[in-house]
């Protein structure tokens, strides 16, 4: 069975990997669900749920990024025995990252790829820097300027009012969140950032290129911070590389920017 942390949202096909999605701050488990028909006979569809939303609704926020995946990592021994590829987007990527790292420390099973979408390596010390303060402006001031919420839930003091506690969870992870310098990952790692992205600069993404000794690539697509995830084929592109060529990858091949 699986733990309170993990959601299947669609599919159970053995001869399938496993798409496991990481959401954003202020996200949950569901805010993959769109992403359904995209995988059908592709992926089975899983996603982590940090606690406070959700499923998880009435749960303590979690203390910070290392609390949570170790949480997610002591669950994943639960998880289908399937192939595993780990797909996070901005704070995603983050506990997608750690996440990886906490299950290869416990000495189990390991995803054999990740995909980070709009989030700077985790090395690069900015994680919390331009994060709104507590006020209601300035949480819909950011989110606005992130263009990936709706003008129309921006407005609804009631759904703004239950968010904000758990959009200030989520961006207190962020704040306290310190990078550990540690041997690097050896699978295959993809970033995909957006052109026009202000809250990740380019510059940022590089840094992914330190954390594995796998192959690494990044590509941008076009628009804002929410890209990835309004286009799942950006990040499906990346994963089905990694289905099929995670056997046959050469440890150490070079970093490859590209656009796409």
């Amino acid at each position: 069975m699986l733990g309170r942390s993990w959601a299947v949202l669609g599919e159970d096909a053995p001869e399938q990997p496993c798409l496991v999605c990481f959401h954003f701050a202020g996200g949950s488990a569901q805010s993959f669900l769109p992403w359904r028909k995209h995988v059908v006979g592709r992926y089975n569809l899983l996603a982590a749920e940090l606690p406070g939303r959700g499923r998880r609704y009435g749960e303590a926020f979690a203390s910070s990024v290392d609390e949570a995946a170790a949480q997610f990592a002591e669950e994943a021994l639960h998880l289908p025995r399937n192939p595993l590829i780990f797909v996070g987007h901005s704070l995603g990527a983050l506990l997608a990252y750690e996440t990886a790292y906490a299950m290869r420390e416990r000495g189990g099973r390991q995803p054999i790829g990740l995909v980070a979408a709009g989030r700077q390596s985790p090395d690069v010390d900015q994680h919390g820097r331009n994060l709104p303060d507590a006020s209601m402006s300035a949480i819909r001031k950011y989110l606005q300027e992130l263009s990936g919420t709706p003008e129309s839930i921006l407005r609804d003091d009631a759904y703004m009012t239950m968010m904000r506690p758990i959009l200030q969870a989520d961006f207190d992870l962020l704040r306290s969140y310190r990078f550990r310098p540690r041997t690097p990952l050896q699978i295959p790692v993809h970033v995909v950032g957006a052109i026009h992205d202000h809250a990740v600069k380019f510059e940022s993404l590089l840094g992914w290129s330190r954390l594995s000794v796998g192959e690494v690539s990044l590509s941008l697509i076009d628009g804002g911070h929410f890209a990835p995830i309004e286009q799942p084929a950006s990040i499906l592109d990346k994963a089905d590389r990694i289905a099929g060529g995670v056997a046959s990858t050469s440890i150490g091949e070079q970093f490859a920017p590209a656009c796409a």
